[in-house]
């Protein structure tokens, strides 16, 4: 049932809808497979939504009890589990040592409260274009394992990368009664080092534009490059022009400005409310600057003139 009040009242969910807590993933997905069925995770996202009245769910299905899904395991890369919140990734010395973009991502997104509740699973599945998450995940080559009932009425798995999840703002390639089980992230190889830039109003502020990059070096030249842009486009997006201009070539500081320069060329800004697409574009270009420079010198390599 839809409720239909004049004021909201941002304190109370005035919504009615049927609540499952499941304890496990097949439980769990069955449930999710009941029309309007939605999932609950951190529910920083989705609580928002039901006290606004934005979401109208004939089911929320909370994921919290399923035990599987809080598994947070690193061997050759990173396992991810759907429940596992933002402090637990922020917390990890191997994130913050191998995956630095990563760490870096999830440190600026919201406050602490946020970030112990709020889930990687459910800021990549929430599909907004100015998420902090999926930049630094795309260039370090996540792929999100999704689980759905399939009509033979087991589970079925498939893989998706995170590059290719977005179909639009708010909006991903998954199914009805589809989730992200989990998120793994394959072990950089030496050499590399990656950086992930935010330019917001204030810390708590989702981006205005973000930038990620990942580089590996090869002696004094750029081996591979991976960047990633938010909050300049429908969906995040990799900055191929800019990829393509640096890869292969031995690094200075004028390689990174130039190739940087080109970022126009990958991204679409819009002007809203926090900023406009003047700005947006300006300010991206340092944004991969910086970030180039800084996966660069966490790659070990000399300092640039």
């Amino acid at each position: 049932m839809t409720n239909s009040h004049t004021t909201t009242n941002t304190k109370l969910i005035n919504h009615d809808f049927v609540y499952h807590s499941p304890d496990t993933l097949d439980d769990a997905l069955k449930c999710l497979g009941e029309p309007g069925a939605v999932v609950l995770a951190g529910g920083t996202d989705l609580i928002n939504k039901l006290k606004l009245e934005t979401a109208h769910p004939s089911t929320v299905v909370f994921i919290g009890d399923v035990g599987q899904l809080h598994n947070f395991t690193h061997a050759a890369g990173l396992s991810i589990g759907a429940m596992v919140t933002m402090s637990a990734v922020e917390r990890s010395p191997v994130v913050r040592r191998n995956y630095t973009c990563l760490y870096e991502a999830v440190h600026s997104v919201g406050g602490q409260q946020i970030r112990n509740t709020a889930t990687l699973a459910g800021n990549v599945g929430n599909a907004s274009p100015a998420a902090d998450a999926p930049p630094a995940l795309a260039v370090l080559g996540a792929q999100c394992e999704l689980g759905m009932i399939g009509k033979n009425g087991e589970i079925e798995f498939r893989t998706v990368s995170v590059e290719q999840i977005f179909s639009g703002p708010g909006k991903t390639i998954m199914r009805p009664g589809e989730i992200i089980v989990s998120i793994t992230v394959p072990e950089p190889p030496s050499a590399c080092g990656s950086s992930f830039q935010k330019n917001g109003r204030v810390k708590l502020d989702v981006a205005k534009a973000s930038a990620a990059a990942f580089l590996h070096r090869d002696g004094d030249t750029c081996a591979e490059l991976r960047i990633a842009a938010g909050s300049v486009a429908p969906t995040m997006v990799r900055a191929s022009t800019v990829e393509q201009a640096l890869r292969g070539r031995k690094m200075s500081m004028q390689a990174v400005i130039e190739a940087s320069g080109k970022i126009a060329k990958d991204i679409a800004p819009i002007s809203d409310v926090r900023s406009t697409d003047c700005y947006r574009s300006r300010v991206m270009n340092v944004l991969v600057r910086d970030a180039i420079l800084e996966a660069w010198k966490r790659a070990e390599g000399e300092k640039l003139v």
